[in-house]
């Protein structure tokens, strides 16, 4: 999950990092997001431009410990 603003909710794993990189990986955009460590996060056109996100803009990530894939 992606949001501008920080939310409270179960998940335990919620980071705050700053989008760096925007680019085309078809058939999803990815972030570069720093957010302490280098995060790559893979999310709809829609998504993006719902959102609003650009570089630089400050985001929170909330994710399942399950869903995170490390390279």
């Amino acid at each position: 999950i992606v949001t501008l603003e920080s939310v409270k909710m179960s998940a335990r794993n919620l980071l705050e990092g700053m989008i760096h990189e925007i680019s085309e990986t078809p058939p999803f955009i990815s972030l570069k997001i720093d957010a302490g460590i280098p995060l790559t996060v893979y999310l709809t056109r829609n998504a993006v431009e719902d959102l609003n996100l650009k570089s630089g803009k400050k985001i929170y990530l909330a994710f399942k410990a399950s869903d995170v894939m490390v390279f």
